[in-house]
C-alpha cells in the first residue's frame, strides 16, 4: 500500500489545489515501473494496490523502493507550477494464514500504517519471512 499524503505546491490541499495530479503521477509512475506480469489498479479514494506475483520478498521490496524514490523526486507540472509530493509503502507476502487477496491486502495496509506513523516516504514490510523464502506479494499504496 502507497500513502502520498504529503504535497506542496498547486496541488496541495490546503493551497486550494485538488490531489488528483498526484493520483495521475502516481498512476504513470506505477505504469512505466512494474513488471508486464504485475497487476496493478485504484482500489478506491487515494488507494492503489499492486500485486507482484512470483517476486520475492526483497524483490517486492526493491520494487516499492523504487516506486517511492520515482515519486519522491518527480514533479509533477500543473498549470499553476509544480506539484511534489512523497509516498510511504506496505508490502505483504502471502502465508499460510494470509491466504486471501483480502487478508492479503489487510496485511500490506498494517504494514502501510507502520511506515505512516515510523516518519511517512518509507516503505515497510511486516511479515516478510526470512531471505531466500518466497511468497506471493502485494504492495498497497494510498495516494
Amino acid at each position: 500500500m502507497l500513502s502520498g499524503k504529503r504535497f506542496t505546491g498547486p496541488g496541495n490541499p490546503s493551497a486550494g489545489g485538488s490531489p488528483s495530479w498526484a493520483k495521475l503521477g502516481s498512476a504513470l509512475i506505477i505504469q512505466r515501473t512494474i513488471r508486464t506480469s504485475d497487476i496493478a489498479g485504484r482500489i478506491g479514494g487515494e488507494e492503489f494496490a499492486i500485486l507482484l506475483p512470483r517476486a520475492s520478498p526483497e524483490q517486492a521490496t526493491a520494487m516499492a523502493e523504487r516506486l517511492r524514490a520515482a515519486m519522491e523526486k518527480a514533479p509533477l507540472y500543473h498549470d499553476d507550477g509544480e506539484l511534489h509530493f512523497t509516498a510511504s509503502f506496505g508490502v505483504a507476502v502471502r502465508t499460510a494464514e494470509i491466504d486471501t487477496l483480502d487478508r492479503l491486502l489487510a496485511e500490506a495496509d498494517k504494514a502501510l500504517y507502520e511506515a505512516k506513523e515510523g516518519g511517512r516516504n518509507r516503505v515497510v514490510c511486516r511479515n516478510c519471512p526470512p531471505a531466500g523464502i518466497a511468497g506471493g506479494v502485494a504492495t498497497r499504496e494510498d495516494r
